[in-house]
C-alpha cells in the first residue's frame, strides 16, 4: 500500500519544492500521521466520507495519505473551484469531513454531523473520482484500496521506477493521471517536484534540470506545444522518459517525439486508461516506436485487453472492430450517481471501455473510435473518430460533433472551414450544406488538459441555433458590446450599462440578421430577445431599413468636427451636437443604473475607453513634442481653448466631457436624484434641464463681459441668428446635455414643447455676437430632429454604413488629428488640393483610423474576458 511507507524509504527524499526545500519520506509520514489523528478524531460517525480539495502542496499530500490510512472514503476536487464544487458535487455528496485550503492553511471542518444521509460506505472503499475525463459527467467512480494499489504498482513495475526517479508535476493531483504518477512514485519510494509552472513555460526547463527531473507525464495539448516548441528534452539531462496519456496523440506527434527521446536519451512512452481502472490500462513499450504509435499497445501488467465482438464473443482477427475490454485488479467496483450507492460492493469483474478497437498485425490494441461516436446522414453511419483522423491525416485540427443526427465540425481554424466541410462532403457523398462548419476561438480543455467534449458540443448546438435562425448569438452579441463580463437571460442591454456606440454595434447586428431591429430591444430581456430572433429571423434582409436621427447626427457631428479641423470652411458646431447626443444617449442607455445608485458602473461605462485612450494620445504627444499645459492631464483644458494650438488642442472636448460625466455621477450620489429618477424621470429631466440653464443665465450676466455692457445679452436678440458658440465652460454646457436628456424623456407632445422652448432660450441667450452662425444652425437642426425624433428611410446599404461610421465616431474623434496632421503638414495638400476633396480625404482617412482602433480594441477585449474567464474556472 503506497500509502503506508517502508522503514527502507524514511531517509530517502519524497518531495522537492520550487524553492530548493525537500520534504524526506520520515517527514511527510509524520505529517501524515498528524492527518490520520485528525481525521479519526473528527469523524463523527463510522460511516463518513471526506472531501479533499488537492492542491499541489506537500500538506495537501500528507492529507491524502493521512485520509487514506485513516480508511475513511476520499472524494478529489478541484481546488480552483471551492464555490462550484460546494454547490455541486459536495452539495450532492454530503461528506462530513471537508478539508480544503482557506487562505494560506489547508484545514478540516466537519459538517453535517447529526448521522449519516444513507448506509455507511463500503469498508472496502478509498476514493471517489469525477468521471469528468472528456465529457463533462459529475457522476463518480468507486475505487477500492486493492484498485489503486494494484494500479500503482502495475505502472511502477512496467516504468521500472526506482528511488532514484523524480517526476516534475505537470498535471494536477485530482486528475486520475495526475494522480497515478503521485501513488506510482509513492509505491516506488521515488520523489516529486512539486511545481506549478506550466511545463511550455520558458523558465519550466531549467527549474526541472536544477531539481534533476527525470520524467514528464504529459496530455496531448502539452506534447503538441512542446513540438511547437521544439523542444528536445536536451535542457533536461537527466529526462529518462516523458509518457502520454490523457486522450489520442497524433501518430505524426508520437513519432516525432519518439525521435526526439532517442537523439537525447529518453524513451516516450505512450499509455492508455481511463478513471474507471484507476486509470492506467495499458502502454506502448518504446522500442515499439514508431511502428505502434497509433495503437494503445499491450495490458499493464496484472491485466488483460481483449476485445469483443457483438454477440461478446473475443475477436482475435487483426482488423475486426469490436469493443474494448479490460480485466484486472484495477478495475473500478462500479459508479455512483447518489450516496446510497456508496454502500454496494465491487460490482464489475471487467471494464467494457465504450472505445471500438481492433488489433494490430504486431498485436497491438489500435482505437478506432466510440460506440456512441456515430452520427446517420443520408443512411451513412460515420464514425466521428474517424473523421477526425482523416481531417487530422490532411493538416487540419478540427473536431467532429453529432448533434441529434447533424454533423458539426469546429476548428480553430476560421479559414480552414470550406475546406473542411468540401473534403468531407467529397469523401462521404453528402451534400456539403449538410455539413456545419463553425470556427471557435481556441479548443475548450478540461483542467485536466484533455479536450473538453461537452463544451464542444455546447458550441455546436450553438452553431446549429445560429444556421437554424439564419441570425446572430444575440447574449454573446450584447456582452461584448457591454464589456460585460457575463450576461443573464432576465438582463437587457440598458441593464447592463449599453451606451450609444454600443447600441449602435448590436443594432447594426440586428438589422442584419432581422432586417428591422425589434422596436425597445435595448430594454427587452435577452431570452425575449432570443425568442423574437428565432421566430423572426429571416434569410435575406430588406432592401430598405429606417435609421434613427440620432444615428444621422452622431456620424453629421464628427463629420462636421473632422471637416472644420480639416479645412477653413466655417463649419462650428459639431461639438454641440454630440454634447447633446451625450444627454440623450445618457438618458437612454444609463439613467437605469443611476436609478439603482450604480454609479461606478455610470462612471465606467461613460469613461471607458476614452478616458485610458485620451491620456494614452497625450502622453505619446508629450514624448514626441515635449511638454503640454497640465490642463490636459487635468481634464481642464477647456478653460483655456486658445493658449494653446497644437495637434492635440482639439482635446479640450474630452475634457468637458469628463466633467459632465463627474457632474451627473455627483447627482446620482444623491438620494432624492435617485428617487426622482425612477418616480417621475420627466419632471426631474426638465428641473435639471431648467435649473442648468438658470445657473449658466447667471454666471453669464455676473462675467466681466456682461458688467462691461450690460445691455449685450438684449443686443443678442436683435442679431439672430448670427450667432456664435458659447464658452466651453462646464457650466455654459450643461444646459445642452440636459436638453438632450430632456428630449429623451418626453413622452408627450407638450413635453416636447417644454424642451423645445428652453432650447430656444438657450440658443438666444448664450451664442454671443460672432459671423459663424454654423453652431446654431447644425444645433438648432439637430434639437428639432430630436424633438420629433425623425425616423429616416433610406437603402439597408447606406442605413448599415451610417450605422457603422457613426459607431466608431468616439476613436475618430480621438485620432482625426493626427490624420489632419498628416494631410496638412506632412503631406502639404491643402496647398495643392481643393479644400473640398481635403475635407474627403481627412473624413476617409479618420474613419479608417477609427475603424482599425476599433477593431484592435475589441479583439483585445475579447481576450482579456478570455484570460479572466480562464482564471475563473
Amino acid at each position: 500500500m503506497f500509502w503506508r511507507f517502508g522503514s527502507d524509504q524514511m531517509s530517502r527524499t519524497a518531495l522537492v519544492m520550487e524553492t530548493g526545500a525537500s520534504l524526506s519520506y520520515a517527514e511527510l509520514d509524520a505529517r501524515a500521521e498528524a492527518w490520520r489523528a485528525q481525521v479519526l478524531a473528527a469523524k463523527p460517525h463510522a460511516g463518513a466520507m471526506a472531501s479533499l480539495a488537492f492542491d499541489t502542496a506537500p500538506d495537501t499530500i500528507a492529507a491524502y495519505l493521512g485520509a487514506l490510512r485513516a480508511g475513511v472514503p476520499l472524494l478529489l476536487l478541484e481546488p480552483d473551484h471551492p464555490g462550484a464544487a460546494a454547490s455541486g458535487i459536495e452539495t450532492a455528496w454530503h461528506p462530513e469531513l471537508r478539508i480544503a485550503r482557506v487562505g494560506a492553511d489547508l484545514v478540516l471542518q466537519t459538517e453535517n454531523t447529526t448521522g449519516p444521509p444513507g448506509p455507511a460506505p463500503h469498508p472496502d472503499l478509498a476514493l471517489l473520482l469525477s468521471t469528468s475525463g472528456s465529457t463533462g459527467d459529475p457522476k463518480l467512480v468507486r475505487l477500492s484500496e486493492r484498485n489503486i494499489a494494484s494500479n500503482a504498482s502495475a505502472i511502477q513495475s512496467y516504468l521500472q521506477l526506482t528511488h532514484a526517479d523524480r517526476a516534475a508535476t505537470t498535471l494536477p493531483f485530482f486528475y486520475s493521471y495526475g494522480l497515478s504518477v503521485l501513488n506510482s512514485y509513492l509505491a516506488a519510494g521515488a520523489s516529486l517536484y512539486l511545481t506549478q509552472t506550466p511545463v511550455t513555460a520558458p523558465d519550466f526547463a531549467p527549474a526541472a534540470r536544477e531539481a534533476e527531473v527525470t520524467s514528464l507525464a504529459l496530455v496531448p495539448h502539452q506534447c503538441e506545444a512542446l513540438l511547437r516548441a521544439g523542444f528536445t528534452g536536451a535542457a533536461i539531462p537527466k529526462l529518462r522518459y516523458i509518457t502520454q496519456a490523457g486522450g489520442k496523440l497524433s501518430a505524426a506527434s508520437a513519432d516525432a517525439l519518439a525521435d526526439g527521446g532517442r537523439a537525447h536519451g529518453w524513451d516516450l512512452i505512450l499509455m492508455y486508461g481511463q478513471t474507471e481502472a484507476a486509470p492506467r490500462m495499458s502502454f506502448v513499450p518504446p522500442e515499439a516506436l514508431p511502428g505502434a504509435a497509433d495503437t494503445i499497445g499491450q495490458a499493464v501488467p496484472g491485466g488483460r485487453l481483449w476485445i469483443a465482438d457483438a454477440d461478446g464473443a473475443p475477436i482475435s482477427t487483426p482488423g475486426v472492430v469490436g469493443e474494448l475490454v479490460y480485466e484486472g485488479p484495477n478495475v473500478m467496483m462500479g459508479y455512483a450517481t447518489r450516496r446510497a450507492d456508496l454502500a454496494a460492493g465491487g460490482e464489475l469483474d471487467a471494464l467494457h471501455t465504450g472505445d471500438l478497437a481492433e488489433w494490430s498485425d504486431a498485436g497491438f490494441a489500435r482505437l478506432v473510435g466510440r460506440k456512441s461516436r456515430f452520427v446517420k446522414l443520408f443512411g451513412l453511419r460515420i464514425n466521428l473518430d474517424q473523421v477526425e483522423t482523416q481531417l487530422q491525416a490532411a493538416g487540419h485540427e478540427a473536431f467532429a460533433v453529432a448533434v441529434e443526427d447533424r454533423l458539426v465540425l469546429l476548428s480553430p481554424r476560421r479559414e480552414a472551414i470550406t475546406e473542411i466541410t468540401q473534403l468531407l462532403a467529397k469523401q462521404y457523398g453528402v451534400p456539403q450544406q449538410a455539413l456545419h462548419g463553425r470556427a471557435i476561438d481556441a479548443v475548450p480543455v478540461l483542467s485536466s488538459g484533455k479536450t473538453d467534449r461537452r463544451a464542444l458540443e455546447a458550441l455546436a448546438r450553438d452553431a446549429l441555433q445560429q444556421d437554424d435562425a439564419a441570425t446572430i448569438d444575440i447574449a454573446e452579441t450584447i456582452r461584448q458590446a457591454t464589456r460585460s463580463s457575463r450576461v443573464a437571460p432576465s438582463d437587457s442591454f440598458t441593464a447592463l450599462g449599453g451606451d450609444s456606440l454600443a447600441y449602435l454595434t448590436v443594432q447594426l447586428r440586428l438589422e442584419k440578421a432581422l432586417g428591422a431591429a425589434p422596436q425597445g430591444w435595448e430594454t427587452t430581456a435577452i431570452a425575449d430577445l432570443e425568442d423574437h430572433i428565432r421566430r423572426e429571423a429571416r434569410s435575406a434582409a430588406p432592401a430598405w431599413t429606417r435609421i434613427g436621427s440620432d444615428v444621422v447626427l452622431r456620424f453629421l457631428a464628427i463629420a462636421l468636427v473632422v471637416a472644420q479641423h480639416a479645412t477653413d470652411y466655417p463649419l462650428e458646431g459639431g461639438t454641440w451636437v454630440l454634447l447633446l447626443l451625450m444627454g440623450y444617449s445618457a438618458a437612454r442607455f444609463q439613467s437605469a443604473g443611476l436609478r439603482e445608485g450604480r454609479v461606478g458602473s455610470f462612471l465606467w461605462n461613460m469613461l471607458h475607453p476614452l478616458v485610458p485612450l485620451y491620456v494614452i494620445a497625450v502622453s505619446v504627444y508629450v514624448m514626441l513634442e515635449g511638454p503640454v499645459s497640465p490642463a490636459y492631464f487635468l481634464f481642464a483644458r477647456n478653460y483655456a481653448p486658445l493658449s494653446e494650438i497644437n495637434v492635440i488642442g482639439v482635446y479640450w472636448f474630452v475634457g468637458l466631457y469628463v466633467q459632465i460625466v463627474l457632474c451627473i455621477a455627483a447627482l446620482g450620489c444623491l438620494a432624492p436624484i435617485r428617487r426622482r429618477l425612477k418616480t417621475d424621470p420627466w419632471g426631474l429631466s426638465w428641473r435639471l434641464c431648467a435649473a442648468s440653464l438658470g445657473l449658466a443665465f447667471v454666471v453669464t450676466l455676473a462675467s466681466p463681459q456682461t458688467q462691461a455692457d450690460p445691455f449685450g445679452v438684449m443686443l443678442t436678440l436683435s442679431t439672430f441668428p448670427v450667432l456664435h458658440v458659447p464658452s466651453q465652460g462646464l457650466i455654459e454646457c450643461l444646459p445642452i446635455v440636459f436638453l438632450g436628456w430632456a428630449f429623451f424623456e418626453a413622452r408627450h407632445p407638450w413635453q416636447a414643447n417644454i424642451v423645445l422652448a428652453m432650447a430656444g432660450v438657450y440658443l438666444v441667450f448664450f451664442f454671443q455676437i460672432s459671423p459663424f452662425a454654423s453652431a446654431v444652425f447644425f444645433l438648432g437642426a439637430s434639437i428639432l430632429a430630436l424633438r420629433w425624433r425623425i425616423d429616416i428611410p433610406m437603402p439597408m446599404w447606406l442605413g448599415q454604413s451610417l450605422g457603422q461610421l457613426a459607431a466608431v465616431s468616439l476613436f475618430v474623434y480621438l485620432t482625426h488629428m493626427a490624420v489632419v496632421y498628416l494631410l496638412l503638414n506632412v503631406l502639404g495638400l491643402q496647398a495643392i488640393l481643393p479644400q473640398i476633396l481635403v475635407a474627403g480625404l481627412a473624413l476617409i482617412g479618420a474613419f479608417g483610423v477609427g475603424f482599425a482602433l476599433q477593431s484592435v480594441l475589441s479583439v483585445v477585449e475579447r481576450l482579456l474576458v478570455r484570460v479572466q474567464s480562464g482564471a475563473g474556472s
